[in-house]
């Protein structure tokens, strides 16, 4: 077996070894073997030197069962083949490949292929490379199959050199400078290329024709004469290219002409703000078109500033050159020049500059004034008063604002402000608005503020806000009261006092109170019931006496009055709060004191005590299904009022209502009842019947009225006069039947026994009166109104409220003294009157009724009366003409004086009259007020 195995591969061996030989073996003539080819197609290929060409040969079988076995490459002039791939035992892509190492020297690539055509790639192709070459592939079964290439070789420019007119030099990437009007002459020289380069010039990136020259064999030149120069042909770029195929790239060269150029243009650059004064700032001066960068220097006022003064010059790309010049400006070099300058050193003889007058911002410089005709020391209350805000600001004043000790003032013409522009008007000035008048403006720069005018409005006394108005004081217990004003000016303030109750007004002697740069302190002891009332306390300085007095109100000291009026709400689930109203505080500050109970059972145990100012008491953390009990009392230094007691539960129920009744406690009882129709028909029934019996009985009573007065303007006018003789028995046996008097005699010789405290007062009064003379007056005659005040008589009185008896009627006579009303029963409730009485027995906090002075009176000022004080009326005039006594000329008891103050008078309507000139005391009407 191993001899047979022998035998076979020699055999193969042998046949292998023909095949070649026959195969390689030379034609007879070349010319024949490409002439018996010359029905072959032939491609063209053209690859540039030391590239690489891919000599593409179709090794596709014609059928797909059959394969290619070999493929075989020949080139033009050579008999044998190049390169060889053989396929007989493998696939293609496997094949093994012979190659000709003198001619393909290692440089050649086989890709074959199947599918496609394959590939012989030849690298580092040369000008001896150049030849047609040819390709034959033999299949297992088809017919061999021929092509044809013919590989041309092209050899790029090798060098490109640029020269100027000029130089020789070889330019690189710059020539020149030049200047304007010069015409520069490049050339451009191409060594080596196959075939012969063509030589192209152009001007940024445009094409611009030369001058071809050849004057030795592989060098070409070309000439390139430009047109006068111009300063918009820089930047100029030209380029010198080579090229003598269009598969390669060219070879070409690009320089830049450089051109020498004075400055286009200087500018200085401010921006959108001026500078600040006394803030440094840079100005920078931007110079265009000068080549190469121009030298900058900063002129002020033609005078060159210090080199140092600005920083080195920079470049943008050549064309824009800058220098920034650092500065710091006073306010003194507003509108100075500042001239920025540039040249090119090569050209001197021109010049360009840019000039900046100065104009600098500025926050404002604010200055305020007082209108010309004005008089600041003199401005008093009612005064028009006007200011001027002068201002000096870069940029102007967007905004100016007026202030008063720092407040913002706005323009308000009905609280008499006007603000115009850069004016401030305030009409009518008060007290209220002096103080420091000071104008803001503002600008971008900042804001300012002026000098502050202190505007002074002199203006009379006027009670300060604050003092103690009710003094509760015990007879002959002194107390000091002070009266303090706010005035202006404040220096050299006199004051006067005077005492008013329900009889009298009289002045207090000076010797009675001290006067202070703060103050005035009067030191009051009441020691009778007519030295309770009120004391008037008027101030007077350089702009003028004091309009409203200060009024202090002497009451007699008391325990206070109890709460009224509580109330009991939910403030939360845990909580209530008790809201009551204050009683009559008895004359004296009262605090309010709260004991609170918890009731268990039938005990009740204390859970808080405490006092508060005010009869709000706010209780928390309650319990719940919890009986409450509150006790709650007024206090003052004077003692206790009656405890109020208020009950609160806390139990479940749909809805309670809380019953508060002084003294004593009140259940809870439900507040929840059902209407029926029934009860609601009953209801309205009832309604009706009372609103028809109150019509009746104010018919009747109106009847009545006009009955009486029917009779008593029949009864003549007898019984309408009021005899002094009746007022002087009826105070002699201390009836109480009416108004009662004090004669003459009953004075001890001008000593008022009524007003104890101020017993100087009544010295040198002088009582005679003329008999003759009038009951009633409208006005006293100037010094005499001492007399007129401590000199009283009975005045004719009627109820008020009711028209006063007619001049021609007399009052009717006095009733029989079995029916003669008592002094309660004719007063009228509901009156104002003083909060004071005018007898010692009766207490001021408890009565309902309070009887009327023995005199006359006439309320002087206003009060704060106790809940229960209802006031005295002036009595029927059947009352008063009981206690009339017979009829004497004396001096009416007018209580003014045309000395004080014109102002109070008209201000304070204590006194009111209707009094006719023709009649003698008859049908004289006084009502207090």
């Amino acid at each position: 077996m191993i001899c047979s195995h022998n035998k076979l591969l020699l055999m193969k061996l042998f046949f292998f070894s023909v095949w070649r030989l026959l195969l390689f073996m030379p034609c007879p003539s070349s010319a024949q073997g490409l002439a018996s080819k010359s029905n072959v197609p032939l491609r063209n290929l053209v690859v540039l030197a030391n590239s690489t060409a891919e000599l593409v040969c179709d090794t596709v079988p014609p059928d797909r069962h059959d394969e290619v076995i070999l493929v075989l490459w020949f080139r033009e002039n050579v008999g044998t083949p190049i390169f060889s791939a053989d396929a007989r035992e493998v696939s293609l892509s496997q094949a093994g490949v012979w190659f000709d190492e003198d001619i393909l020297k290692k440089r050649a690539t086989f890709r074959g292929r199947v599918s496609e055509p394959s590939i012989l790639a030849v690298s580092n192709i040369s000008l001896a490379d150049q030849s047609v070459y040819r390709c034959r592939v033999d299949f297992r079964e088809a017919k061999s199959r021929n092509s044809r290439i013919n590989l041309t070789v092209i050899e790029p420019p090798k060098s490109l050199t640029i020269t100027a007119e000029f130089s020789q030099t070889r330019i690189s990437t710059v020539v020149g400078p030049f200047r304007i009007g010069d015409r520069p002459k490049f050339t451009c020289t191409v060594e080596g290329g196959l075939p012969i380069p063509v030589i192209t010039w152009r001007r940024n990136r445009i094409t611009v024709p030369g001058q071809m020259e050849s004057s030795e064999p592989e060098r070409i030149r070309s000439t390139l004469l430009l047109p006068p120069l111009k300063r918009s042909d820089w930047p100029m770029t030209l380029t010198c290219s080579a090229s003598n195929s269009e598969r390669g790239r060219p070879l070409e060269q690009s320089f830049d002409v450089d051109m020498e150029l004075p400055p286009l243009s200087v500018s200085i650059v401010i921006g959108e703000r001026n500078p600040a004064v006394g803030k440094p700032f840079s100005l920078p001066c931007h110079v265009t078109g000068s080549r190469p960068i121009p030298k900058i220097t900063w002129w002020k006022n033609d005078v060159l500033l210090d080199p140092s003064a600005y920083n080195q010059t920079l470049s943008i790309n050549g064309s824009v050159a800058i220098s920034v010049l650092d500065l710091m400006l006073a306010k003194t070099e507003t509108n100075s020049r500042i001239t920025c300058r540039a040249i090119n050193p090569y050209l001197d003889t021109i010049v360009m500059e840019d000039t900046w007058n100065v104009n600098l911002s500025y926050p404002p410089n604010v200055s305020l004034a007082m209108g010309r005709s004005l008089n600041a020391e003199g401005i008093k209350a009612g005064d028009d008063v006007y200011f001027d805000c002068h201002v000096d600001a870069r940029p102007p004043a967007s905004r100016i604002e007026w202030r008063r000790d720092g407040i913002k003032l706005v323009h308000n013409t009905s609280a008499n402000v006007i603000i115009t522009n850069q004016s401030l008007v305030l009409q009518n000035v008060g007290r209220s608005m002096a103080g420091n008048i000071s104008c803001h403006a503002f600008n971008v720069e900042g804001q300012a503020e002026s000098q502050r005018i202190f505007l002074d409005i002199k203006y009379a006394p006027v009670c300060k806000p604050g003092l103690t108005r009710y003094f509760g004081v015990s007879r002959a217990e002194n107390v000091e009261i002070a009266c303090q004003v706010e005035a202006n000016p404040s220096t050299e303030l006199g004051y006067k006092w005077f005492f008013n109750n329900s009889a009298e007004t009289i002045e207090v002697p000076r010797s009675r109170y001290n006067n202070s740069p703060s103050a005035s302190v009067l030191t009051y002891k009441p020691l009778a019931s007519l030295d309770y009332g009120t004391l008037l306390c008027f101030a007077t300085n350089a702009a003028g006496t004091q309009n409203e007095p200060c009024v202090f109100h002497i009451l007699t000291a008391g325990p206070p009055e109890p709460v009224f009026n509580c109330t009991v709400s939910n403030h939360s689930s845990d909580a209530i709060l008790i809201a009551c109203q204050a009683g009559f505080h008895g004359g004296l500050p009262q605090n309010f004191s709260l004991h609170f109970y918890e009731e268990s059972n039938s005990s009740g145990r204390l859970v808080l005590h405490q006092v508060f100012a005010e009869p709000l008491f706010l209780l928390s953390s309650l319990k719940t299904n919890m009986r409450y009990k509150a006790s709650i009392a007024s206090i003052n230094a004077k003692g206790k009022s009656e405890d109020v007691i208020v009950e609160i539960s806390t139990l479940k129920e749909p809805e309670r209502q809380l019953e508060v009744k002084p003294g004593k406690s009140s259940e809870p009882r439900p507040s929840s009842s059902i209407l029926t129709p029934t009860l609601g028909i009953l209801t309205g029934v009832v309604i009706l019947l009372c609103i028809a019996g109150v019509i009746v009985v104010v018919f009747l009573r109106r009847q009545c009225l006009r009955e009486a007065q029917a009779a008593a303007n029949n009864d003549g006018t007898a019984n309408g006069i009021l005899l002094r003789s009746e007022a002087t028995n009826n105070q002699t046996n201390g009836t109480a039947g009416g108004a009662s008097t004090i004669s003459k005699s009953a004075r001890g010789g001008g000593v008022n026994p009524r007003s104890q405290s101020l017993k100087p007062l009544m010295d040198n009064v002088d009582c005679n009166i003329d008999p003759g003379g009038p009951v009633f007056v409208s006005r006293i005659e100037p010094d005499h109104w001492k007399n007129q005040m401590f000199c009283h008589t009975t005045q004719l009185g009627w109820p008020v409220g009711e028209p006063p008896p007619s001049s021609q009627t007399p009052p009717p006579p006095p009733p029989p003294p079995n029916v003669m009303m008592t002094q309660q029963q004719s007063i009228e409730a509901g009156l104002i009157t003083p909060p004071y009485t005018t007898d010692s027995s009766l207490e001021l906090r408890s009565p309902d009724i309070i009887p009327p002075p023995i005199i006359g009176s006439c309320d002087f000022g206003p009060a704060t009366l106790p809940r229960s004080y209802k006031g005295f009326g002036m009595g029927s005039s059947s009352t008063l003409a009981a206690a009339a006594t017979p009829v004497e000329a004396k001096k009416p008891h007018v209580l003014w004086s045309d000395t004080m103050p014109k102002a109070f008078r008209q201000s304070h309507d204590f006194l009111r009259r209707e009094t006719s000139s023709h009649s003698a005391g008859a049908n004289k009407r006084e009502s207090v007020v």
